[in-house]
């Protein structure tokens, strides 16, 4: 069990593709990566589920830990879970500037984060 990280993302998968957000500009310099966010020293659970809604407007279901590691760029600790999640999509446009499902393949090609790059090894 994580009892505690700074960072949680989820992978959140529709068929052979994966829901990746762009973050704004002065929030994330416009990269690609996985939804999610700081904890809050939140349950890790918890607050994966709290960034989902927050960000996306998704409910997300039996998230399950696929790895963690630390940033060597943010110096922060960064904790992956496989995800389901139902609803719409509403993004949080403060933060959130576009969305997408992508496969391997075209996030292997996009400017996207070094977590979002490094956690690609994993699936």
């Amino acid at each position: 069990m994580l009892y505690y990280m700074h960072i949680v993302r989820g992978i959140i998968k529709n068929k052979d593709k994966y829901l990746l957000v762009k973050r704004a500009e002065k929030t994330g310099g416009n990269l690609w990566q996985f939804v999610g966010g700081h904890t809050d020293r939140q349950n890790p659970i918890v607050a994966l589920k709290r960034e989902i809604a927050e960000e996306v407007g998704l409910k997300a279901t039996k998230p399950k830990l696929v790895t963690a590691f630390n940033n060597p760029l943010t110096k922060k600790k960064t904790a992956f879970y496989t995800t389901r999640a139902t609803g719409r999509i509403k993004l949080q446009a403060k933060e959130i500037s576009d969305y997408g499902y992508f496969t391997k393949k075209q996030i292997q090609k996009m400017p996207s984060t070094y977590s979002t790059k490094r956690i690609m090894r994993y699936l």
